[in-house]
């Protein structure tokens, strides 16, 4: 989801720069709306994050109770805030 916000906001920034561009006639107008076209798909890739997202709080919620024993929807501020490092790879010897 981080990720589609963050191509999503590179779209916007981008665009601005391509308006700018256009309306100077510097930048052909077909690059303006090519460029819509890319804000228009990063938006639907937010939503499908957003949508992917909540599946699977509520597929969590089969397992993430309180302490009343009812399921628990885990919202966005419960994800990890970057992905843990990786273990280094076994060496191989020959």
């Amino acid at each position: 989801l981080a990720i589609a916000q963050d191509l999503l906001a590179i779209a916007q920034a981008r665009d601005e720069a391509i308006r700018r561009r256009s309306d100077l006639g510097d930048v052909a107008s077909i690059d303006r709306v090519d460029n819509e076209r890319a804000i228009a798909e990063r938006r639907e890739r937010v939503v499908a994050a957003n949508r992917m997202l909540e599946q699977s709080a509520i597929a969590l919620s089969l397992f993430l109770r309180d302490d009343d024993g009812d399921p628990v929807l885990a919202g966005p501020a419960r994800l990890p805030r970057q992905l843990p490092e990786p273990d280094p790879a076994p060496s191989v010897e020959e």
